[in-house]
């Protein structure tokens, strides 16, 4: 249930910054294992974007599931509009 409700969260937090559904398929079981293994709270979005493991899971899970370039650059661009100015976070970056 905890897994569900967090991973949900990430998903929210990064989905919010763009219209609904518009995040593709491909990363969206990545965040949610790189929520899970953050133990962040629901809902903490200062954790969620300083974690380590959110952050790899963008930069490698995310990268390895979305093979068109322009997915990645979606989840990154959406990723550091929502965690732009929190603690601890730097942007994320799509590899060429």
């Amino acid at each position: 249930m905890k897994f569900t409700f967090t991973a949900i969260s990430l998903i929210s937090l990064v989905a919010a910054q763009l219209a609904p559904g518009s995040l593709p398929a491909c990363g969206r079981d990545a965040l949610q294992r790189g929520e899970s293994a953050s133990r962040c709270g629901a809902g903490d979005t200062r954790c969620l974007c300083a974690a380590p493991q959110v952050r790899s899971a963008f930069q490698q899970d995310v990268n390895s599931a979305c093979p068109n370039r322009d997915d990645k650059q979606k989840y990154a661009s959406t990723f550091n509009r929502a965690c732009g100015g929190q603690p601890g976070f730097n942007a994320i970056r799509v590899p060429n």
